[in-house]
């Protein structure tokens, strides 16, 4: 979505408009320990997103953490029991939890660092797994 749709979302709107803006990014799925079921892993995977946006975070950071939350659920029968909170996921993503090979044979995408970066991706990169800083465009 461009900045004025992104504005629009009022106080629920992400940190940093550059950042969010005009993205077409893909992040592969982390590494399990050992792969038990995916039920819930949909739902965890968002919970994981969006419990790192209404902190904030980058969307790079709010893909590892969706990403992060998805691959852990897919560890437990229950789809609950994974869950040691964000402080764990964040551990786990500084650790330099390693992820699974993933590649995008579509016109336009390209691989740049950990993310598949779409023909269309124009937005500000940010890598730092924190908080960014609330930046207002008005």
């Amino acid at each position: 979505a461009d900045k004025d749709r992104l504005e629009k979302f009022g106080a629920a709107k992400c940190a940093n408009l550059d950042n969010w803006a005009n993205r077409e990014l893909w992040f592969p799925v982390y590494q399990e320990e050992k792969f038990v079921g995916a039920l819930g892993s949909g739902d965890s995977a968002i919970a994981g997103f969006v419990a790192a946006f209404i902190r904030k975070y980058s969307i790079e950071s709010c893909l590892r953490y969706g990403n992060a939350a998805g691959s852990m659920n897919v560890t437990v029968p229950d789809g609950l029991s994974w869950n040691k909170g964000f402080d764990d996921l964040t551990r786990r993503i500084k650790s330099g939890w390693k992820t699974k090979d993933m590649v995008i044979n579509e016109e336009g995408w390209r691989k740049e660092g950990e993310f598949w970066v779409g023909p269309n991706n124009r937005g500000k990169w940010e890598w730092e797994l924190q908080p960014q800083e609330v930046i207002t465009t008005r």
